[in-house]
């Protein structure tokens, strides 16, 4: 799934200018979500859940919790767009189950989780001021999120967390092709696509270069999850799971630029500002 969502098949979404993204995603979403029922909750192996395994999940639903302030910001960010209002309430929905499912995990293994737990993760940095930035962001999220699960789910020593563990990526990386279908749609439509690819490009660099500068909760809690006791070990390396080389081909084809690498990505920019400054002087004739 995560490969997929690495090289989406837009057509395979639906027409991104005309109809109703949000039915198609919701409906693929109807097929393959999984069900809490189904979850094996029986199959916990205590004696394989080491306290450094258990630390590790307590950050991560720590984390997830973000949801919450993320959604808010999204639906007022783009409240015109109808259409992905409607798909944030899926988003949600399977987003939140995430922290559910995790700290159910730690339920059966004798911790508790107050209110304040929860009330303290819901919080989240301010996301980028352009709607695309918004949108390819979350982009960029959803595959280091789902880059994070398919490694703790390769290499979890207790059966349920492996279990949950792909369950979850999968759905990061649906996510990561839903919020790249509506940039697709946002750049087919904007009055300017040349200030959307800048905004997206400028986004894209920061995440890959400026790690200081960006801080979105997903990339906090992976670089917060890789530094802890054994981290590494239990997630992989996130960085060849999901290498800047695939995040910069998915956004140069979102953009329809050849972006093969970090390395580019100021070419880049600078190619769509003399482009821009072309048709400035084009319309000024």
């Amino acid at each position: 799934m995560l490969d997929d969502a690495l090289d989406p098949d837009p057509s395979a979404l639906t027409d991104v200018v005309g109809g109703a993204l949000c039915h198609d995603l919701s409906e693929r979403a109807e097929r393959v979500r999984w069900r809490w029922a189904d979850v094996p909750w029986g199959a916990l192996d205590p004696a394989r859940a080491s306290p450094a395994l258990r630390a590790l999940v307590r950050g991560m639903a720590f984390s997830e919790q973000t949801t919450y302030a993320a959604t808010l910001r999204l639906l007022d960010q783009l409240r015109d767009d109808v259409d992905f209002s409607q798909w944030m309430s899926v988003w949600l929905y399977e987003e939140t189950r995430h922290p559910q499912a995790l700290l159910r995990w730690l339920w059966l293994l004798g911790e508790r989780f107050d209110a304040d737990f929860i009330l303290r993760g819901r919080t989240a940095s301010p996301p980028p001021r352009s709607k695309m930035g918004a949108l390819v962001i979350n982009v960029l999220s959803e595959l280091v999120a789902a880059g994070a699960y398919r490694g703790l789910s390769e290499r979890s020593p207790e059966p349920l967390l492996k279990y949950l563990a792909r369950a979850l990526a999968a759905d990061e990386a649906r996510h990561a092709a839903g919020f790249h279908a509506y940039a697709q749609r946002h750049l087919a439509v904007a009055a300017d696509p040349r200030r959307e690819r800048l905004e997206a490009l400028k986004v894209l660099r920061a995440w890959l270069r400026d790690a200081g500068q960006v801080t979105h909760p997903v990339r906090l809690a992976v670089e917060g999850a890789m530094s802890s006791e054994g981290g590494r070990d239990l997630l992989g390396d996130i960085e060849e799971a999901v290498t800047a080389e695939q995040l910069c081909r998915m956004i140069g084809k979102l953009l329809g630029l050849r972006l093969r690498g970090p390395g580019e990505i100021e070419e880049c920019m600078r190619g769509v500002l003399a482009t821009e400054g072309e048709s400035r002087r084009d319309r000024a004739q």
